[in-house]
């Protein structure tokens, strides 16, 4: 499966940031990207699709990136308690 997915050594084929923009118009109003500080996964792409957004002021997207210092790839197992606290706050702020 992992060989139809990828573009090259740790690449995706389709990458999902392009993706997202190319279909803001269909994205809710608020999207949030969440990373661990030590993932493979880099947190550009939030940021990129963050600033994006942004400068798209007609779609009025609120788009965060939230970093767990020290998280890996698998953030919601090795840090429970951070990923916790930052959805809560997410879903609170409604």
């Amino acid at each position: 499966a992992f060989s139809k997915l990828g573009g090259g050594f740790g690449y995706a084929k389709d990458p999902m940031g392009p993706r997202l923009l190319n279909h803001a118009h269909r994205l809710p109003p608020e999207v949030h990207f969440l990373y661990g500080g030590k993932s493979w996964v880099e947190s550009a792409t939030g940021y990129h699709v963050q600033s994006e957004l942004t400068a798209m002021n007609d779609l009025n997207i609120t788009c965060t990136v939230s970093i767990v210092d020290g998280g890996t790839h698998h953030l919601m197992c090795t840090n429970p308690t951070e990923v916790n606290d930052i959805v809560n706050r997410i879903l609170n702020s409604k």
